[in-house]
């Protein structure tokens, strides 16, 4: 864990800000909680996911699928690149939605202060005519014991024909008390508040919660480790689907 450099995080903010400056957004619907911490020489292979249920065709049967690899550069800038599936509720059908390039930079990780800080960065390059997106944020996280907290706060444009106008934003929160090595539960919550000028409505937004587990485990004879997470959320709000399946699976190998 180290240190970005002040002048690196320094240029790197007034890109973020340049980019803010020219580029529009939606309101978005994540389901995954970051962690700020980044891993040199760590190989990750990803597919996470989730489909939702709900009276209402207008909600029912959302589904997104996602499948990636990244590897950390460095001790402070982990890479990821991958593609992105969606089908829209009512719809029945499946679409590739974009091409996704993203990084986690690790600003403060070496547990001497407060929290542990990062920040997201990720182009999405839309297909069949959606427009591009650039997402950024701050990452946090909190160790306490076995307890690790997360906290993450996403902003999102979208550029190109055919883009919404306004800044969306999104949370992502969550507490897990970890048991061992390999397993550990928790709660996590994530919402939608629509564009940053004009917040939608409490009923409008959209925000779900519940309970997650996951674990770690090795396969004799296949190096690396398997980690899988499957959680439930319940819709807070009108605009919310009812219910939301999300999972994750992935493959991690250190060099």
């Amino acid at each position: 864990m180290t240190y970005i450099a002040g002048s690196r995080a320094l240029a790197l903010a007034a890109s973020v800000a340049a980019v803010c400056t020219c580029v529009s957004s939606p309101a978005l619907a994540g389901t995954k909680l970051y962690s700020p911490l980044v891993e040199e020489g760590a190989l990750e292979i990803e597919q996470r996911g989730f489909v939702t249920s709900d009276s209402k065709s207008s909600l029912d049967n959302e589904q997104f699928y996602s499948a990636s690899i990244g590897y950390g550069l460095t001790d402070y800038w982990f890479a990821e690149i991958g593609g992105e599936w969606v089908r829209d509720p009512g719809t029945g059908n499946t679409r590739f939605d974009a091409t996704k390039w993203e990084n986690r930079l690790e600003i403060i990780g070496d547990g001497s202060h407060f929290v542990d800080f990062g920040l997201l960065v990720e182009y999405l390059k839309g297909d069949g005519g959606q427009p591009d997106k650039f997402e950024f944020g701050p990452l946090i996280e909190k160790r306490i014991g076995n307890t690790v907290t997360r906290a993450n706060l996403l902003f999102e444009r979208e550029i190109g024909a055919g883009r919404d106008s306004g800044l969306g934003v999104e949370y992502g929160a969550g507490i897990h008390y970890e048991f061992s090595d390999e397993f550990y539960a928790g709660i996590e919550a994530f919402g939608s508040l629509g564009p940053v000028h004009d917040f939608k409505s409490s009923k409008d937004q959209e925000h779900r919660a519940g309970p997650v587990l996951g674990g770690a485990f090795e396969l004799d004879g296949v190096p690396g480790e398997i980690k899988a997470e499957v959680g439930y959320l319940r819709g807070l709000t009108g605009a919310t689907a009812d219910d939301t399946v999300k999972w994750m699976l992935e493959y991690e190998l250190e060099f």
